[in-house]
């Protein structure tokens, strides 16, 4: 049975069932790999297909498929030369010939990324023709689904990759093209006469059987593993697991950073409980070396000792700006403390802390590299019972913010250097502590992080706006939020480069330190700040919240050094808000809102950078004047409309799937707003449970509804788990809502929903 014997209708039946197939094996790569623009590889594979279908010739068909190619690789690696430049196709077959023999000699580490795409997109070419062959010629594709099933269920047991829909997805593929090819190889020998009644009676039960099969896999209850999982036993082969990294940490504050990575348990201990005039995170200290594991503190001044009711600069600035660039509020807190550390927590973020009178004599000490307050008696640390708080709390313009290194700029031309020689930005730096280890990196760091912090900030001019768009990287559906089964780096692995390009699973630690070694290789003076978030609120009174703090809300955030403002926080770990004031010139300085959270939609420029191996390669200049840089520019745009034009229909489908945590919330809320059930409330609580799940906290196995909804509280620093938790259990045990009727419960109810839309 060759194609050309069957009509159109066919031919694309059968190929758009390969192709489906296919995609199968294209699907896992953005979970076990960094292959990057993977919309051209998918694009790319249906080309051939549609060649096939409409009969093209062996060379029109080669031409067309190898100007892809040529065309995709300029499109990933040498976009910053023109088109036409010969420059860029030199250097690829310089590449390609380098590349050959380090293939033939057997050093791949020095195989160029250009090179490895171009064999990739060989591997498709292949791989269709492959599907062409089994189709229409060996009349068997049961040899190409076995393999498929075989590759999705290795890297389901062996990767990140859930391969649970896959399968379901090339079982039912496969079996229709099995079913449906039985059915033309009977037509082919003559037996069978086709006509539709016939293509009637044989798909209808085809299909039926087929739906069926999958409708009683899915529903079948499912036994547990069999087979003990073959992970932990090649891990214990691998010198990158050791016995103590195999322990699970209980989650809370510690001094040692050296190694960071691993799992944790969660930990309900209470730290210490805070009556406050206003809610805001909790810092211990900083930590400004980054080693390339961890952190450790770099060496510098020694700890000040100072009287108490000593004013702590937290966050200084020049004088003369920082009282026209931010204003402030003051507050004051009372600490109870429970678990006895000789540190001191308090605000963030704070212009000014004064730690108030206690009881006993108590001096303390301030260490300005660390940021670290002690507490201490005589010449002894001492741990404090109970101590009072009076601090003020920034609010940072960010029209302002945007300007401050403008605002450098403009002094400098105004007045010159100093005499000695030391520009003005550098004196202000030494003035708001700025050390050069603020801008530490470890001399092995891979080349491709620096890259994409580049590419992340690509088209940002402001210091402010290129913080944001790091920031708000981490807000990808990618990055999964997770303290469990979470692994350490292999020996010579950068942390923050296995975070950030293969395991895309993590916490605090590994969402601060990435964002912060990512704004650091631009030259942006950052460090990493530990410490506790606000806590769980226990009751409010007299116009006061008190705070109970656990283990469980241990946390790390990054500050950012804008020259006037000083040291500005920023909160980059997914599922956490940054509690810091932001403000814009059109809104009154007593109105602020969370610049993460509240920020429109139109001044937030989408990031399109996908981690990846294969980084771009710089090879043209820079275009030394505007007009140049808009030329190139131009010549990009247009190049990439063709290629964007044949990606945007499948896109459409992948974004509506990808965004679905955004409107599927929004859509059940509309949904229960205006329910005509009577009853909708225990609906709704299981609608509930599911966008949590889908949001990524997960309910473990044999946790009880309470213990889930604490946690779930404890997460978004809430109550309204535990309240719908609670008149849950009583509707299921007495069959009605009592207390609240499902009006107040839809409120609870509601907000918790608006916390999962990420």
């Amino acid at each position: 049975m060759h194609s050309s014997m069957m009509g159109k209708l066919p031919q694309f039946y059968f190929y758009f069932l390969g192709y489906l197939m296919l995609l199968e094996w294209l699907r896992p790569l953005k979970v076990i790999s960094d292959v990057g623009y993977l919309p051209i590889f998918i694009v790319f594979s249906i080309i051939p297909f549609v060649a096939y279908l409409f009969s093209v010739k062996l060379m029109p068909k080669m031409i067309i498929l190898a100007g892809f190619i040529l065309i995709s690789i300029y499109y990933i690696y040498f976009s910053g030369t023109i088109l036409f430049n010969p420059t860029w196709l030199l250097q690829l077959a310089t590449d390609i010939m380098a590349s050959c023999r380090s293939l033939f000699t057997g050093d791949f580490d020095a195989i160029t990324n250009d090179f490895k795409t171009l064999l990739f997109f060989i591997l498709l070419w292949i791989m269709t023709y492959l599907i062409h062959y089994w189709i229409f010629v060996q009349r068997s594709i049961f040899l190409f689904f076995f393999i498929s099933i075989l590759f999705v269920a290795t890297l389901d047991s062996f990767t990140l990759y859930d391969g649970d829909r896959a399968i379901l997805r090339l079982f039912m593929f496969g079996l229709l093209m099995i079913g449906s090819l039985a059915l033309y190889r009977k037509s082919e020998q003559g037996k069978l006469q086709v006509d539709k009644k016939l293509m009637g009676l044989w798909f209808l039960p085809l299909v039926g059987t087929i739906v069926f099969a999958c409708a009683i896999g899915l529903a079948a209850p499912k036994s547990g593993a069999l087979w003990p999982d073959p992970v932990p036993f090649l891990k214990s082969y691998s010198d990158k697991f050791t016995e103590n990294e195999t322990h699970v940490s209980k989650v809370g504050y510690g001094v040692d950073d050296r190694r960071l990575g691993g799992g944790f348990e969660k930990d309900d201990t209470v730290v210490f409980k805070a009556t406050v005039g206003t809610k805001h995170y909790w810092r211990v200290e900083s930590k400004d070396f980054y080693t390339g594991k961890g952190w450790i503190k770099s060496p510098g001044e020694k700890a000040e000792k100072a009287s108490f009711r000593k004013l702590i600069p937290i966050s200084e600035s020049d004088g003369s700006y920082y009282n026209k660039k931010v204003s402030t509020d003051s507050y004051k807190d009372k600490v109870s403390i429970k678990l006895l550390y000789d540190h001191v927590p308090y605000p963030n973020p704070a212009g000014y802390v004064t730690i108030d009178e206690s009881d006993d004599p108590i001096d303390y000490q301030y260490d300005p590299i660390s940021t670290k307050v002690i507490s201490v008696s005589g010449e002894k640390k001492k741990a404090l019972e109970q101590y009072g708080l009076t601090y003020t709390v920034p609010i940072y313009n960010v029209d302002e913010l945007k300007k401050a290194d403008r605002y450098i700029e403009e002094w400098e031309k105004s007045n010159g250097r100093f005499p000695d020689g030391e520009t003005y930005y550098n004196v202000l730096k030494n003035y708001s502590g700025v050390k050069d280890d603020d801008l530490q990196l470890p001399k092995n760091l891979p080349d491709r992080v620096k890259y994409l912090a580049k590419e992340i900030t690509a088209g940002r001019t402001t210091r402010y706006d290129k913080v944001k768009a790091v920031e708000q990287y981490f807000d990808r559906p990618e990055f999964v939020y997770d303290r469990k089964d979470i692994p350490y780096p292999k020996d010579g692995q950068d942390f923050v480069d296995q975070f950030l390009f293969e395991t895309q699973r993590g916490y605090c630690d590994h969402f601060s330190t990435s964002m912060i070694v990512l704004l650091r290789s631009l030259g942006i003076e950052s460090r990493w700040v530990k410490g506790y978030t606000p806590g769980e609120l226990a009751k409010n009174e007299g116009g006061l919240s008190t705070y109970e703090i656990t283990n469980n809300n241990a946390h790390s955030w990054v500050e950012v050094y804008f020259p006037f403002f000083g040291w500005v926080p920023f909160e980059p770990t997914k599922g956490f808000s940054n509690d810091a004031r932001f403000v814009y010139n059109e809104s009154r300085m007593n109105k602020p809102k969370d610049e993460k959270t509240d920020t429109p939609a139109s001044n937030r420029p989408a990031t399109k950078v996908q981690p990846r191996k294969t980084v771009q390669k710089e090879l043209a200049a820079e275009p030394k004047d505007a007009a140049a840089k808009k030329e190139v520019n131009k010549e990009e745009t247009s190049l990439a409309k063709p290629i964007l034009l044949g990606v945007v229909v499948i896109l459409l489908f992948v974004l509506v799937y990808a965004l679905r945590r955004k409107w599927m919330p929004r859509l059940w809320i509309l949904v229960f707003r205006y329910t005509s059930k009577t009853d909708p409330f225990e609906s709704a609580y299981k609608v509930l449970l599911k966008e949590l799940k889908r949001y990524g906290i997960t309910r473990e196995q044999g946790q009880t509804l309470r213990e889930y909804a604490r946690y779930v509280d404890q997460y978004f620093s809430g109550t309204e788990m535990g309240r719908l938790t609670e008149q849950y259990e009583k509707y299921i045990y007495s069959g009605k809502q009592q207390e609240a009727d499902w009006q107040e419960l839809f409120v609870l109810w509601r907000k918790v929903m608006e916390k999962t839309i990420t």
